[in-house]
C-alpha cells in the first residue's frame, strides 16, 4: 500500500505540471492590422515549450515573410517573447497578456501597445507547416467563425 501511495504522489504531480506546460505547444496567435489599403499580420506560433516561431507579413512587401524563432517563457498571465542579439543580449520582444491578447512590443529604449485584443486571435492545433497556414489567413482564405480571446 505504501509503494502505491509512494508512486501516486510522484505521478500525479507530473501529469499535471507536464498539462501546464505543454498548454501552449502547437497553438498559434496571428494579429492583424488594416488600415486603408495596407494589412500587417504578425503569426506567434508555439513550437515546444521554451521556442516560438514568429511570422510577419505586410501587403507593401507582398514577397516577404519574415520568419524568426525566438525563445519564450510564460506566467498565468502573460506570455514574454525575447529576442535574442548576437551577444545573447535582449534586443527585442513582444509581451503577450493572456486573458485579453493585448500585445505590447519592446525594443531596448521602449515598451509600448503593439495590437489591441480585438485585432489577434488564438489558433488550436496548428499545422507543423506554419509558414503556408499564415499566409492562407493574410490572403483572407481561412477565417475562423469563432475569434477565441484568449490563450
Amino acid at each position: 500500500m505504501k509503494k502505491l501511495l509512494f508512486i501516486l504522489v510522484l505521478f500525479i504531480p507530473s501529469v499535471l505540471f507536464s498539462h501546464d506546460s505543454s498548454k501552449l505547444v502547437n497553438q498559434a496567435i496571428v494579429c492583424e492590422e488594416k488600415n486603408n489599403n495596407f494589412k500587417s499580420m504578425y503569426g506567434f506560433k508555439f513550437i515546444d515549450d521554451e521556442s516560438v516561431q514568429i511570422l510577419i507579413k505586410n501587403s507593401d512587401t507582398v514577397d516577404v515573410l519574415t520568419d524568426n524563432i525566438l525563445k519564450y517563457n510564460k506566467t498565468k498571465e502573460i506570455i514574454y517573447i525575447i529576442g535574442l542579439d548576437e551577444n545573447s543580449m535582449i534586443n527585442y520582444g513582444f509581451n503577450i497578456f493572456r486573458e485579453n491578447l493585448n500585445v505590447w512590443a519592446f525594443n531596448v529604449t521602449a515598451l509600448e501597445p503593439f495590437f489591441e485584443g480585438n485585432q489577434c486571435q488564438v489558433f488550436y492545433e496548428t499545422p507543423k507547416e506554419f509558414k503556408s497556414f499564415f499566409k492562407s489567413i493574410f490572403r483572407d482564405e481561412i477565417k475562423s467563425s469563432i475569434k477565441i480571446k484568449k490563450i
